[in-house]
Formats: C-alpha cells, structure tokens, sequence
C-alpha cells in the first residue's frame, strides 16, 4: 500500500491529476469533496453566522462560499479561526477513508504543506505551473488575479513545496503532454503499492543463492534475502525435518507469474513450495526503487 499526497498551485491541475490516477485504479479521497460536505453541516453553518454573520448567506439560508473565501483572506484573524475550525474535521476523515483503502490510495490536500504533512502519508507529488498559465486558468474559473494573489500570499512558496515533495509535475504545456506526464508517473506509484514478498525453500545454500541470482539478473526480483531454516513439514504421510535455506524475493505483483514459473522450472524439489504476500508498507525511496530494479521486465507498464 502507498499513500500519496497529492498538492500544488492553485490552478496547476491536481484535480485533473486526481481524475487521470482514479481512473488507473487509484483511490483518491479528496479534502475539497469532504469540505464541501462539512458546509452542509448545521454546527459549520452556526459557527460561520456567529463568526461572518448573516451576510455570507443567501435569502435561502445557504453559505455563498465566495463570500466567506473574501472575508477571510482579507484578514488574518479570520482566516485563522476557518482553517481551526475545517482542518481538524477534515484530516480526521480523510485519515479514516485512507485507512479502509487499499494499494494505491491517493489523498489530495490543497494546503498540505500548509497544515502539516500527515503520519500516515508516504510521500508527496507536487503539481506546478508557469504564473501566467495558471492566472488565465484561475480567470476562467472566477477567481480573478487580484483574488489569487490574495489566497497564495498565505501559502509556502513553490519552491519551497517542490523541496519538500518527492515528485514535482510541470504543466505548463499542453493537456495531451500532461495527461503523459501523469500517467508516467502513476505508473510509478502503482507499482510501488502492488509490491509482493515471494517465499521459497531450498534443499541448500548454494541452490538458494543460484536462485537468488537468477531471478535477479532477469529483472524479476529488485533484491533477494537467503536464511538458514530449520523446516518441519509432511511429505508422502511421514513427517519430516530438514535443514533448508530460505529464497526470499522482492518483486512487483506483474513479475509474480513469470517469476514464479522460472522458480519452477529451476527448482530441484518435486513440490517447491512458493508463496507471496503483499507488501504493505515500506519507504517510498525504498519501493520506487524496487519497482525500477524490475523495469525492464515491466516497463512500468
């Protein structure tokens, strides 16, 4: 399992990132989806009128959220006592959502940097793009320059979020190279959340290391672990011990079949025994590197 963070610029194009991973079996929780729920909540909506008063509602009762995102990043104090009063409610959701997911779980937080990169995420990727591009894009969507420059004055700079990030993604081009781009890297990600830990025992150390070689010289395995056991097992009804070496491989679920009929193939018992199991979590630097170490087999494809 890996759970990415998923930031960037205002108007750089992480909900289309977002779209573009979902629909490559990623799980995405959203912190704006979650937002727009809470603004439906009647303790938010009583907060905000005592706070903002009645102004920031229409003759329907219902919070014209354009109205609030202007008072409060004219002013500080306001602005503060919003993100109190959201950010909490919010991470907790979004943290149970995480937690019942699984493999490749997407969490797309605006303000991530800004609120504190949370214990339970992996790494983060940060989406950027050029200010001019990302001023028309914001126009479009009625948030006019002025406005912009309003919100981002409160935000760590993007340098300082692409230091911070383990992926950066320009998309100062066009949506086509973009979507490219995208889908690259998710790759990447998906691979890293579908990492298996395959089993093996054999009747010595020498056949477990020529093993060991061979599945890693053939790109099936990034790395492999050989331990000295002592196994019990039945076999043809008489019970049995023996002393047996252990092959423990680190390969992408893609690899397993092909890796699992080389083992076959190679194996000098009449019933190799070969199990796998998911890896559930680990280091991002560790797991992307496993998944390159097995990419000219894949092709991260």
């Amino acid at each position: 399992m890996v759970v990415v963070g998923l930031t960037g610029d205002v108007g750089a194009g992480k909900s289309t990132l977002a779209h573009l991973w979902s629909g490559m079996g990623a799980t995405v929780v959203s912190a704006d989806a979650i937002v727009a729920r809470l603004w439906n909540s009647p303790d938010i909506l009583d907060a905000v009128r005592k706070r903002l008063g009645p102004d920031v509602f229409d003759e329907e009762g219902r919070v014209r959220r354009s109205a609030v995102a202007e008072r409060v990043f004219a002013d500080d104090e306001a602005y503060r006592w919003l993100n109190g009063l959201f950010h909490p409610p919010v991470l907790e959701e979004m943290e149970r959502l995480v937690s019942a997911a699984s493999r490749w779980v997407v969490a797309e937080i605006p303000l991530l940097f800004e609120v504190g990169v949370p214990w339970w995420m992996d790494l983060v990727v940060f989406v950027t793009a050029p200010e001019e591009v990302r001023a028309a894009r914001n126009e479009y969507r009625g948030i006019g320059r002025e406005a912009l420059l309003l919100r981002e004055r409160r935000l760590l700079s993007s340098e300082e979020k692409k230091a911070r990030s383990r992926f950066v993604l320009e998309n100062g081009e066009d949506l086509e190279t973009f979507r490219r781009k995208g889908n690259a890297l998710g790759l990447l990600l998906r691979g890293m959340a579908e990492l298996l830990s395959v089993e093996c025992a054999c009747a010595s150390r020498e056949e477990a290391l020529s093993l060991a070689r061979m599945l890693v010289r053939e790109n099936l395995a990034a790395c492999t672990h050989v331990v000295p056991v002592e196994s019990v097992f039945r076999w043809k009804s008489v019970v049995e011990t023996e002393a047996e070496h252990l092959l423990v491989a680190t390969t992408t679920e893609k690899l397993f079949p092909v890796l699992r009929e080389r083992l076959l193939a190679a194996h000098s018992y009449e019933l190799p025994v070969i199990t796998a199991r998911e890896v559930r979590r680990g280091n991002a630097a560790a797991l992307e590197w496993i998944v390159r170490s097995c990419a000219a087999s894949t092709e991260l494809s």
